[in-house]
């Protein structure tokens, strides 16, 4: 563990009780909630397996358990701690105590699934389906109701023809979610409170599993997922909530901070109030233009000091065009590449991903590698590559498929830590065959009897797939899919113990493109052909391209914000000060991603149109930036 600063200590020896604890970007939260957690175990105050972690997202959730597992070593098996988003929480819940209730197991379906049940029930109530709703409109009134609890029925009781069509709409959409025993995600939030609240023994029982909870990323829980927290922390009231108001930019996903926040302090009347208050990431230039845009009276989180030294202003760019910008980027990228900085360390924000699309062009046509943040591609996600893995060990011959063994060697855990795995391979990135039956032999006596165990069970299963493949050559690459998740135990991990529910809509959905290949090799040469087809070869090596609000909680050494024009930043669909205000914090955010380097770039003319730079621009600090590009007919 690294050493705390006064303000990390604080939080650290928090001694119980519910805290809300401010963590602005750069602050070292996660070291921070890392730090607290071993310091109640090092009190004895809590056992590992205690703590319930609720995060964000999945890649938080994974970076969360990778420190732990660094800092625990091999005292608790780190894959079995409760560290799951809100959303996989819920997925864990459901499908343990529902499970078997019915005759068809329980589903989760992702967005585009849902919409898809979605749309078969507008032709439930209209049968030809032409409806002057579009999915994207009911879905966004039938989303929130839905995560609330709140079923059709007050729609259908309208006087308005419309609302009592999208309560008709809402009905069948759920009469068809039932009967496929199917969850959408905001149905996983209000189904676990359903399921909790209805069951006084299953809400004790999950008290009692799990009497300290923290919660991550707190301004983006919405009101309903509170109520989920609240209801599993009990009368003991041991949670810490980590929380920026300065960060909360999902307020169209349902969240509200300032509602939230009160809803806790009246819950829990004596709530404590910490505050991280050293600023690690940012040069001191970078973070008092970040700070500058938001009132610290409205957002005590930003009263944050910088540690490291003022560094390089930030730049204002004016250019002349939208045509000029896509140059710009490749030129200040290349730049920062021929001083050595790696692409994965450089970042291009937009507000929108339209804007994003001649940069990506620009930046593929000079030979850099670019990545598009949070759009990886089904292939990409470890779910896809794990099933793929065992696919290739089952189906093909063992020198081609020994490049997959590490891929799911200790997936699921089976007790084959990184500290085993670096010594069965000897230090190289991936093991072999031959190091593997060496290991199972006994022929490392430095490895633990439980790795050993682990390896020896991995290397069975995998004979065990190969001979049922070898014996059936024709059969269809669903049913070795089917038998992949059920004898390796990954479909029962991916529930539960590990990760988010979408894991799950995941594996469904690459099952559904296997079965329209006749044999499973068939099925690999076409996941092989779409690899190659990629454009990215490493993915996330490239610079990486994203809107706004897809790079919270990630940093880069360079970050370039483009389109800082009115219209843009800020959006021209904020008009009212709320959302002028979300506004403001998405910059705040885009401002606080880099560590070295910042360029804000405005065009005076878009799209034909004369521009004007951001209104936001004017209340940087005039001695933190530098101008270039002079004065335009679309202002100063």
């Amino acid at each position: 563990m690294q050493s705390l600063n006064a303000s990390q200590l604080r939080v650290a020896r928090h001694p119980g009780g519910p805290a809300l604890v401010w963590g602005p970007p750069g602050t070292g939260k996660t070291w921070t909630l890392l730090a607290y957690l071993l310091e109640q175990v090092k009190a004895e105050r809590l056992w590992p397996y205690d703590v319930l972690v609720l995060t964000f997202s999945r890649r938080a959730a994974a970076e969360f358990r990778l420190r732990l597992s660094e800092a625990l070593g091999d005292s608790v098996d780190v894959d079995r701690l409760a560290v799951r988003t809100l959303h996989g929480h819920c997925w864990h819940i459901l499908s343990r105590h529902l499970a078997g209730r019915t005759d068809r197991p329980p589903r989760v379906y992702l967005p585009a699934m849902a919409l898809s049940v979605l749309a078969r029930a507008v032709t439930d109530v209209i049968p030809n389906g032409e409806s002057a709703w579009s999915l994207a409109e009911l879905w966004d009134l039938i989303a929130p109701a839905r995560e609330a609890g709140l079923g059709p029925e007050p729609f259908q009781k309208s006087d308005s023809v419309n609302e009592r069509f999208v309560g008709d709409v809402y009905a069948a959409y759920d009469r068809r979610m039932r009967a496929e025993n199917a969850w959408d995600f905001p149905g996983l939030i209000s189904g676990a409170v359903q399921l909790i609240e209805s069951e006084p023994g299953l809400l004790a029982q999950l008290q009692a599993q799990h009497p300290a909870i923290l919660v991550d990323e707190g301004q983006d829980t919405s009101l309903a997922q509170w109520r989920l927290v609240r209801l599993l922390a009990g009368l003991r009231r041991q949670v810490m909530i980590v929380a920026d108001p300065a960060q909360e930019i999902y307020a169209w996903r349902g969240t509200d901070w300032a509602s939230l926040e009160a809803h806790v302090r009246d819950a829990w009347p004596e709530t404590a109030t910490l505050a991280l208050d050293e600023n690690y990431r940012s040069a001191a230039h970078i973070l008092r233009c970040g700070t500058a845009l938001l009132d610290p009276e409205r957002y005590p989180s930003v009263r944050v000091r910088a540690v490291r030294e003022p560094g390089r202003p930030v730049e204002m760019v004016r250019l002349a065009a939208d045509s000029d910008e896509a140059a710009f980027v490749v030129r200040r990228v290349r730049s920062w590449l021929d001083e050595g900085l790696p692409p994965r360390e450089i970042a291009v924000l937009a507000r929108t991903s339209r804007g994003l699309q001649p940069i990506a062009r620009g930046l593929e046509v000079a030979g850099i590698p670019r990545d598009l943040v949070g759009r990886r591609g089904l292939l990409e996600l470890p779910e896809a590559r794990h099933l793929l893995a065992y696919l290739a060990l089952a189906a093909l011959e063992p020198g081609n498929a020994e490049r997959h063994l590490g891929t799911v060697l200790n997936v699921p855990p089976r007790g084959i830590g990184l500290v085993a795995q670096r010594l069965i391979s000897g230090g190289d990135a991936r093991p072999t065959w031959a190091q593997l039956r060496r290991a199972a032999a006994g022929e490392l006596v430095e490895l633990r009897p439980a790795a050993r165990a682990g390896v020896t069970q991995f290397l069975e299963l995998v004979e065990t797939l190969r001979l049922h493949a070898a014996q059936t050559p024709r059969q269809s690459p669903q049913d070795l899919i089917d038998l992949i998740l059920a004898l390796s135990g990954y479909y029962r991990w991916v529930s539960g113990l590990h990760e988010d529910a979408a894991a799950l809509a995941n594996l469904e959905v690459l099952r559904e493109q296997a079965a329209a290949h006749e044999t499973v090799r068939d099925f690999l040469e076409s996941v092989d052909r779409r690899l190659a087809a990629q454009e990215q070869a490493l993915p996330g090596e490239g610079v990486q391209l994203a809107t706004l609000h897809a790079v919270k909680g990630l940093e880069y050494q360079a970050v370039i914000v483009i389109g800082c024009e009115e219209g843009l930043i800020p959006h021209h669909k904020a008009t009212s000060d709320a959302d002028l205000e979300a506004e403001r914090r998405n910059l705040y955010v885009a401002l606080t991603r880099a560590r070295d380097h910042e360029v804000l770039t405005w065009c005076a003319e878009r799209d034909g149109r004369r521009q004007v730079r951001s209104r936001f621009l004017g209340a940087l600090p005039r001695d933190c930036v530098t101008e270039s590009g002079g004065l335009t007919y679309g202002g100063p």
